[in-house]
């Protein structure tokens, strides 16, 4: 059974069978893991066996503001250990609109509990439920469960932790997978561990950059030699704590204007690295000129009271579009386009098409 728990701790989404196994252990009828707001006495979650779990919506809407479990708990926030007896004689129990909905909803009746989690926030409870069948858990019953709490607790606390790891790991990708920044992580070897999607695209473009044999490259001997020395001091085993980032202007073959590029050194590596597996030890950020997104009409509009049509000019004005181009994809004369602009410049406070176009540049979008 402990080795069950802490298999558990690392695979989040099996708490609900092994509260089911922990319920059979014991004979009981269900096990619950349920958290609260410490101050409020806010319902947080329940993890529960599968034959309750259909339960948990009725119970925060209507019972857990009068569970006498609850109040009893949050009363000794100094004890660890809670059953029926310690606050309920059965002549409460059947007075109890709580217990008699918990038995005539779950047929369930009797429990025992330890708290695995109290601060000033939040706590946590485990807990087995019996039928009135079962009776009053026993002393000795109450003494196996017990046992468990250290387990218990050093599992729930891992699943904290790696569920939290997970959240930011997610986030983060999430986020890299939209800005427009190539964003390369590499191993210990210079080989790719993951490209967000504007890195893909980069490498897809085949315009100075490519991938041999999962590391990154330069096409020309040019840039690959002031790759290469980036990312050998980055790399640099074991680098020197004064390494920061270097920052590297790599050309293009098709004459586009050079790539911006950053690698930065990664101090941190895993603890049980492997020739396979080393982690993280460079990111290179890669900034293209060309991934360069749409100007953000709303924001225009709202920072300098443009109207929709000036905004229409100061979008195609932003991509690079001439003066016959622009009346073309808008409709208008030369002359209504040149009272535009001349408005545009007036709200902006700039003094010229090429400055107003430089102003346009920082209301770029940076994410897709």
């Amino acid at each position: 059974m402990i080795d069950r728990i802490y298999d558990t701790a690392l695979a989040p989404e099996g708490w609900p069978d092994t509260l089911d196994a922990i319920a059979r252990h014991f004979y009981a009828g269900a096990a619950i893991i349920q958290g609260y707001d410490t101050p409020h006495r806010n319902h947080l979650f329940s993890v529960t066996t599968a034959n309750i779990a259909q339960a948990e919506d009725e119970y925060v809407a209507h019972y857990h503001p009068i569970d006498p479990r609850l109040d009893w708990i949050l009363r000794h926030p100094n004890e660890s250990l809670f059953y029926d007896y310690r606050h309920i004689d059965e002549a409460g129990m059947r007075c109890s609109a709580y217990y008699d909905w918990f038995e005539r909803y779950l047929g369930l009746r009797y429990y025992v509990a330890q708290r695995i989690a109290n601060n000033a926030t939040d706590g946590m409870l485990v807990s087995l439920q019996f039928s009135r069948a079962h009776g009053h858990v026993q002393p000795q019953e109450i003494d196996a469960f017990s046992k468990l709490r250290p387990h218990l607790l050093r599992a729930v606390r891992t699943t904290r932790v790696i569920e939290a790891a997970d959240q930011q790991h997610n986030a983060t990708r999430e986020v890299l997978a939209r800005v427009r920044v190539a964003m390369f992580m590499l191993d210990s070897r210079a080989r790719l561990i993951h490209a967000n999607a504007a890195g893909e695209r980069l490498l897809a473009r085949n315009d100075g950059l490519q991938l041999r044999a999962q590391r990154l490259c330069a096409a020309d001997s040019h840039n690959a030699a002031i790759l290469r020395n980036a990312l050998c001091e980055a790399l640099n085993e074991p680098a020197p704590r004064s390494c920061g980032p270097c920052e590297i202007s790599l050309r293009r073959p098709s004459g586009a204007m050079p790539y911006a590029a950053m690698v930065i050194p990664q101090r941190r590596r895993p603890v049980f690295a492997t020739a396979a597996h080393s982690g993280c030890a460079a990111i290179v950020l890669i900034n293209d000129t060309g991934e360069s997104g749409p100007v953000e009409g709303p924001l225009l509009r709202e920072s300098f009271g443009l109207t929709p049509a000036e905004v229409g000019v100061c979008e195609l004005l932003a991509d690079g579009q001439r003066i016959d181009t622009l009346c073309e994809c808008l409709g208008i004369t030369q002359s209504t386009a040149r009272t535009h602009i001349k408005r545009v410049l007036a709200k902006t406070g700039t003094h010229s098409q090429s400055e107003l176009v430089a102003l346009l540049a920082r209301f770029r979008c940076a994410w897709h």
